[in-house]
């Protein structure tokens, strides 16, 4: 770690703006970059790029560099985006399963037809995800909706709704969080 290293760091730790600042950018474009290579997708990779970095500015006093800031910054856009794709598969698994729900019920209640049983436990599901989600609070529906039925990132609802993407973040977890406990018995 060389001296500028060292100065932007203690600098970042003892909350000057002006070193973080200089940080930013120093890095952004190129974890941008990275980012894209790891989740194909331009918008969510500049969003990771961004909580990287606001992850650093709110973790400053805590953080502990050990090699270089650069390996440090890296290492938690590849942590951040190998989360944001697990994060994909969860949404996909959701939608997937709303979707099986409201546009395909005809060819899966003929599926099975040969189990009432079956049947019975998916009009179950069906009623219970629908429940759920209409007992969302407002706003926290209105983000997931706006995410996963109409396919809108993170950003643009942000935009949309006036809010920050920290927020949508946040109804997003939340939204998850809430649908698991509630759908557990089904999952």
């Amino acid at each position: 770690m060389d001296f500028n290293e060292k100065r932007l760091i203690q600098g970042l730790k003892a909350g000057k703006s002006k070193d973080f600042n200089e940080i930013f950018d120093q890095y952004y474009f190129d974890l941008c970059k990275y980012a894209y290579l790891l989740v194909k997708d331009e918008m969510a990779a500049e969003e990771i790029a961004e909580e990287c970095f606001f992850r650093l500015w709110q973790n400053r006093t805590k953080i502990k560099i050990k090699e270089s800031l650069k390996h440090y910054l890296f290492r938690a856009v590849h942590n951040i985006s190998l989360n944001y794709l697990q994060h994909l598969q969860v949404i996909k698994k959701y939608k997937d399963l709303y979707v099986n729900v409201l546009d395909k019920k005809e060819v899966l209640y003929e599926e099975f037809e040969s189990s009432p049983l079956q049947a019975l436990q998916y009009k179950e599901f069906e009623n219970e995800l629908k429940e759920a989600i209409d007992s969302m609070p407002n706003q926290q529906k209105k983000v997931f909706s706006m995410n996963r039925f109409d396919g809108k990132k993170y950003r643009e609802i942000a935009d949309e709704l006036g809010i920050s993407i920290t927020t949508v973040k946040s109804h997003m977890s939340s939204s998850l969080t809430y649908l698991r406990e509630k759908l557990k018995e089904f999952l």
